[in-house]
């Protein structure tokens, strides 16, 4: 007999005290279980708990009251991931609860309902009822402004955050342009939470500046996308130098959205080596991924230093990612060196390299064995940069030795 049942014996017999005890065990045993991906377990285990917990909060205790609140919200979060079930009834009565719990206690109990309120959000996007989405959405923002006026050090990053997932939801909902106006919050936040210490907002200044160079594009600013991805991909080459695996798939994305927006500028050169450095950055993940070396790329026949291709360098063999500071300049593949001068600082003259096309047709096929390899989502990212990359050789005038 495990503990539950013995709680559940203690239950049935009336021993006082023991009520509470069993759902707090219930509930600890869902935990448990979600850890271990085990959700239907989960499920049942936060199903019972919260039958106990009900039982407990008709006696109008708001602690009993809070905790079928919080019961509910996380076996919510385990019946979405079972193919049956409706995850959004439970979080919608435990919405209920914080309000109901607000009108007693405000300051206790508003952010568990913005956390509540954002879940419903993300639930309501994923079933495709976008108007509720945003709506939800808009009233965790609302809460999140209200929390980080009254304590904005502990607060005003969660209103960074909420603004920026406020942006997404818009734009998802079709409204591009309504999307740009808590994308740009969000960046202010974030610029003045950088102010204050660069070390730990960086990494969400970063995300926030190349979200708001996403909506741009989505609305065609280029011009104004091209700028603001130049500066998220200068954030996280910055990052990368601290923690190369950390950031360094961000990095990709980002060099990526930059190369969209550089080509529908026609900015061919900068199109080109936002593409290689995404390119190599997603190789340099899937290297340390699958534990087997890789090899720079060859973009159009240039490498650094002017000697003329990249030099075919292993990267680490790594059982797993490590943290580590480099000593020296970014080692990923692609990574700006200065493609368009040689080693003595010299333009390279701009002209057609046949060296281009040999480049580009090596890109499809790699893109190709990509795709009908390793499916993960690093190698559809590196794939997509090839095949970009084989246009963009094939398309454009590249920097290539005189």
């Amino acid at each position: 007999m495990d503990s539950i049942d013995v709680l559940r014996w203690l239950e049935r017999n009336g021993i006082p005290e023991h009520p509470s005890t069993l759902a707090i065990a219930l509930k600890n045993l869902g935990n448990s279980l979600a850890t271990l991906d085990r959700y239907q377990a989960a499920a049942a285990a936060f199903a019972d708990g919260i039958t106990t917990y009900r039982e407990l909060a008709r006696t109008g205790s708001a602690e009993y009251t809070f905790e079928l609140a919080l019961t509910l919200v996380t076996y919510s979060r385990s019946v979405s991931e079972l193919p049956e079930g409706d995850p959004v009834a439970p979080v919608t009565e435990a919405i209920d609860l914080y309000r109901g719990l607000i009108r007693v206690e405000p300051r206790g109990y508003l952010p568990r309902l913005a956390v509540a309120l954002e879940w419903l959000s993300i639930l309501c996007q994923r079933a495709g009822r976008t108007d509720e989405a945003v709506t939800a959405m808009a009233e965790v923002v609302d809460l999140q402004r209200r929390l980080a006026k009254d304590h904005p050090r502990h607060y005003l990053v969660d209103l960074a955050e909420a603004l920026g997932r406020m942006s997404i939801r818009v734009g998802e909902m079709g409204h591009p342009r309504r999307s740009i106006k808590p994308a740009e919050q969000s960046v202010k936040i974030y610029r003045r939470l950088v102010n204050q210490d660069r070390v730990s907002h960086l990494p969400g200044l970063a995300a926030a500046v190349h979200r708001l160079a996403l909506r741009r594009t989505d609305i065609e600013y280029f011009r104004v996308a091209e700028a603001e991805a130049k500066e998220a991909v200068a954030l996280y080459r910055e990052l990368v130098r601290l923690d190369t695996a950390g950031h360094i798939g961000d990095l990709g994305r980002t060099s990526m959205t930059l190369a969209e927006a550089a080509g529908h500028l026609a900015h061919a050169e900068i199109q080109h080596a936002a593409l290689v450095e995404a390119a190599g950055a997603f190789r340099w993940i899937a290297s340390t991924e699958t534990n087997t070396p890789s090899t720079s790329l060859s973009p159009c026949g240039t490498g650094p230093g002017g000697s003329g291709t990249w030099t075919a360098t292993a990267r680490p063999v790594r059982a797993r990612p490590v943290r580590a500071r480099p000593r020296c300049a970014p080692s990923w593949p692609g990574s700006p060196t200065g493609p368009a001068a040689d080693g003595n600082g010299v333009p390279r003259a701009r002209r057609r390299s046949p060296a281009s096309v040999d480049t580009a047709a090596g890109s499809r096929l790699a893109a190709g064995r990509l795709c009908c390899g390793r499916s993960t989502v690093v190698n559809l990212w590196e794939s997509e940069c090839l095949a970009r990359l084989s246009d963009s050789c094939l398309s454009q005038p590249h920097w290539s030795r005189a």
